[in-house]
C-alpha cells in the first residue's frame, strides 16, 4: 500500500528546502546589486555583511533540512513568507532596513 501520509512529508521536505534555496539567491542578488549601488562605502560594507550573515544562515537551515529537522522546514516556510514578503512589496525598503 501507499503511504500517502510519508509521500506528503517528503513533498513538504523539498518543497522547504527549495524555498530556502531560492530565497538565499533572492538575498544573494540584492547583495550583487548593493556592491553594484552608489551608497557610499561604509553603508555598503555593513548591509553586505548583514547579507553575508543571513545567506550563511539559510545555508545552516538548509543542511539541517537535508538531515531532515521538522522543525528547520517549519522555519523555512515561516521565514520565506516574511523574507520574500519584505522584498517583493518594496525591494528599496527591505535594503534600508539593513
Amino acid at each position: 500500500m501507499i503511504d500517502f501520509e510519508s509521500i506528503q512529508e517528503d513533498i513538504k521536505h523539498e518543497v522547504g528546502i527549495d524555498l530556502i534555496c531560492s530565497l538565499a539567491g533572492k538575498l544573494t542578488n540584492i547583495k550583487i546589486n548593493i556592491k553594484n549601488s552608489n551608497l557610499n562605502e561604509e553603508d555598503k560594507k555593513r548591509k553586505i555583511e548583514k547579507l553575508s550573515k543571513l545567506i550563511a544562515t539559510l545555508w545552516k537551515e538548509r543542511d539541517e533540512a537535508y538531515r531532515g529537522n521538522k522543525d528547520t522546514i517549519e522555519r523555512a516556510y515561516n521565514i520565506y513568507a516574511i523574507l520574500s514578503n519584505l522584498i517583493s512589496k518594496n525591494k528599496s525598503s527591505f535594503v534600508e532596513i539593513l
